[in-house]
């Protein structure tokens, strides 16, 4: 075999022509002879009249190494030829393996059309080694192709159900275009590989000379943090691609949370650019960068063997950064010079996922402020309460009681405000027994004389939340350091109000506090870095954390019988609980009452954007020509 490596190298496209030596470079494939096959495409496919080569799409190397793990994927931008990878991978697997299928999906008919049409087809049919790949009897239609070996390509689409799918039968599924499928439909989908027998022993040599392609592959350009590509991202080992400075030796890193934003250079420049002096330049010292250079560096190591992840953004790619015409192309998106939204420019050109919307605080909010330790670290927050660090500090909870889909848990919030105004929520937890309410009264005195609260700041809408502050009182925690609160969906008075109590009813004193204005206020807040939180906590679909509850929170208007409309904050209970977002909530209700004031919101509003409603919604006296009113509860 290794004298058919040597003989490779000096082969020429036109002169391949013995049956032979095609098969010897086939079996290279299949037998996991060479580490990454890249070298050989030159000799099997040809691309607009030229020999295939990775050249210019160095990054899509990695598409083509010997063995690849279970699952793979992609989070690109637009344009860097990652369809056209994918397509050659695809044929040149099945080439080379017998009686290999691979199953191809796409959200819709037309793009999996134009994938099969535009892609696959002309790599078989320019290839030299046309007559080797295929025969007359083949299936050459647009929904399969069958190869000479008996390996079939099949392509099909899923957008509003997935039982076209059902009944095939595969080795490898390659998702295209993932970010648009209903990531709901992928474990029916994932079934037609189940009896294939994928998965690699990476410590037996043998079974990894002997492994077929991997079983699912994704590819796509991100949307948001909840799209489902943005998902399977965040449990892969999360390659990013790694250009060391030659000047200053400083490695880094395209990605926005790195350097991607200072890589990108200044809004002009003078110089050309050029393979020579590219638009590309370094984060620290701003000399330029040559991304041929880089390497992938994976910020989760552990996971390659099971799920490898590369991130591949415009700006790496040679005919982007190496290009005049490219790298202006792409500054213009940046500074929107052609109108691109700043989403667009994340999206299409980063690769990078970004929220906006109608939604009240996004994954992208939160990650920038989720500064702070781990909310499991205990100790030290201890550390930091007892430093004197926090003028107040306290617990909030929201009450859990299972729900209609059973995603209602007691969430449990503990926030501390520092001198200068800032509040830390330093951790949280959520309870998986929300209709005990003895175990539940008995958890919630522990751990909030664990971390020394002053306050305990709850739920206190409807009678079955009554009964769980009656509840707590019987543990031994004083009433004076309980903070009952119930939600109020209007009111044109203060945020927070306190309601005598009421013996005729007999409904104890409480806070009631105004949903919609106080959520608008703490969304200010995050988007200005004046509440900040333990460190971002989402692992997987399973275990989504603590932090994106606030994600499920969205803007409402809802009309009255008699004229007008109501502004108002409503949980989105597709995206996940709130539930957690509610106990900080209360916390921070809790630390603003105690200390006889809510914040200047009319300075948060010239620090984050919002709109006219959402200023008029957190302030009845609102006027364009006025923000500086200051809200106190008296």
């Amino acid at each position: 075999m290794s004298e058919t490596l040597d003989l490779l190298q000096d082969l020429v496209v036109s002169e391949i022509n013995h049956v032979e030596v095609v098969q010897q470079v086939l079996q290279v494939v299949a037998d996991r002879k060479m580490f990454y096959y890249d070298k050989l495409l030159p000799l099997l496919f040809n691309l607009r009249g030229k020999p295939l080569t990775l050249k210019n799409h160095f990054p899509m190397r990695s598409l083509f190494a010997r063995v690849l793990p279970e699952q793979v994927t992609y989070k690109t931008g637009r344009q860097i030829s990652k369809s056209a990878s994918n397509a050659t991978h695809s044929v040149i697997m099945g080439a080379a393996t017998p009686y290999y299928n691979i199953l191809h999906v796409t959200p819709l008919f037309e793009m999996i059309r134009k994938f099969s049409a535009n892609y696959v087809a002309p790599l078989i049919e320019e290839s030299a080694l046309r007559e080797m790949f295929v025969s007359p009897r083949c299936n050459k239609s647009v929904l399969q192709r069958s190869l000479r070996n008996g390996s079939n390509l099949f392509f099909t689409f899923a957008f509003n159900d997935c039982i076209r799918v059902r009944g095939n039968t595969a080795n490898a599924i390659k998702y295209d275009e993932y970010q648009n499928l209903d990531a709901s439909f992928e474990p029916i989908i994932n079934q037609t590989v189940a009896a294939s027998g994928a998965g690699i022993d990476f410590s037996d040599e043998a079974a990894l000379s002997e492994a077929n392609a991997p079983c699912i592959m994704r590819f796509g350009t991100p949307l948001t943090f909840e799209n489902g590509l943005e998902q399977a991202w965040e449990t892969s080992s999360q390659a990013e691609w790694a250009i060391q400075c030659e000047k200053c030796r400083k490695i880094n890193i395209p990605t926005l949370r790195e350097d991607l934003e200072k890589m990108l250079g200044p809004r002009e420049r003078i110089e050309k650019v050029t393979p020579q002096t590219p638009g590309i330049v370094c984060a620290k010292c701003g000399h330029y960068l040559y991304t041929r250079n880089g390497r992938w560096k994976h910020a989760f190591p552990e996971r390659r063997q099971s799920h490898v992840g590369y991130h591949i953004p415009q700006c790496i790619m040679p005919f982007h950064c190496e290009s005049d015409q490219g790298w202006t192309t792409l500054q213009q998106y940046r500074f929107n010079r052609n109108k691109a939204s700043v989403a667009e420019f994340y999206n299409e050109i980063c690769g990078e996922s970004y929220d906006h919307g109608a939604k009240l605080i996004s994954v992208t909010d939160i990650r920038h402020v989720a500064v702070l330790p781990p909310r499991e670290d205990f100790e030290t927050h201890l550390d930091v309460i007892r430093s004197g660090r926090y003028v107040d500090w306290g617990m909030g909870i929201d009450w859990g009681g299972g729900g209609i889909n059973g995603i209602s848990k007691t969430a449990f919030a503990f926030a501390g405000l520092r001198g200068d105004g800032v509040i830390e929520v330093f951790s949280g937890f959520r309870s998986q027994t929300p209709n005990n309410f003895n175990l539940e009264a008995n958890r919630a005195r522990d751990i909030a004389y664990s971390y020394k609260c002053r306050f305990i700041a709850m739920d206190f809408h409807g009678p079955g939340n009554r009964l769980r502050w009656d509840k707590l009182l019987e543990t031994g925690v004083p009433k004076s350091m309980t903070m009952p609160i119930s939600y109020t969906r209007v009111g044109n008075g203060a945020v927070s109000r306190l309601v005598p109590e009421d013996r005729k009813e007999r409904i104890p004193a409480h806070h009631q506090l105004n949903k919609a204005r106080s959520f608008l206020t703490i969304s200010q807040l995050i988007r200005s870095g004046r509440i900040r939180f333990f460190q971002y906590d989402y692992k997987n679909k399973e275990f989504p954390g603590l932090l994106n509850d606030f994600t499920s929170l969205a803007e409402d208007r809802v009309k009255l019988k008699q004229a007008g409309e109501i502004y108002t904050i409503i949980h989105v209970p597709a995206i996940g609980p709130d539930d957690f977002a509610d106990a900080v909530n209360y916390v921070i209700c809790g630390l603003f009452t105690r200390v006889g004031r809510w914040p200047d919101t009319g300075s948060i509003m010239t620090i984050a954007d919002l709109t006219p409603e959402q200023q008029a919604a957190i302030d009845p006296k609102y006027r364009d020509e006025n923000l500086d009113w200051f809200l106190k509860d008296d």
